[in-house]
């Protein structure tokens, strides 16, 4: 039964969603990934999926969670990428304060897109002044 759903909302709606997502999306292989994310929600979601509505309800939400997930990490590389692109921005100086050693702006991008934090930094420079 779940199979049969799965293979008519595909059917019917894969274009559709396709079509969406290469019409919003510069990437082709972003698109195709976010493609391939939306349906397999949709399949792992069908168990939990009562029937009240259409089943195209449902691959529309999670459609619309993916797209808005993707639009927020877009976001965050950008403003991340704008922020330590200068040496001398103020959040490599707040960094370099909390460290007390210079800091490389690549470093900070690379350690901050790896999910560390400035609260993070914060507790390394307590621990720095503990154990000095």
């Amino acid at each position: 039964m779940l199979e049969q759903v799965y293979e008519n909302v595909y059917r019917e709606y894969a274009p559709k969603v396709r079509g969406y997502l290469y019409n919003r999306i510069n990437s082709r292989d972003d698109a195709d990934d976010i493609f391939q994310d939306i349906f397999k929600d949709f399949w792992k979601a069908q168990g939990k999926f009562r029937g009240d509505a259409k089943p195209s309800t449902l691959l529309y939400v999670i459609m619309k969670r993916r797209f808005t997930d993707y639009l927020r990490a877009k976001y965050r590389t950008i403003h991340l990428k704008a922020k330590y692109r200068h040496p001398n921005s103020q959040y490599v100086k707040e960094i370099e304060d909390i460290l007390n050693i210079p800091v490389n702006p690549l470093n900070i991008l690379i350690a901050v897109s790896q999910g560390e934090t400035k609260s993070l930094l914060l507790a390394i420079k307590r621990t720095r002044e503990r154990t000095s």
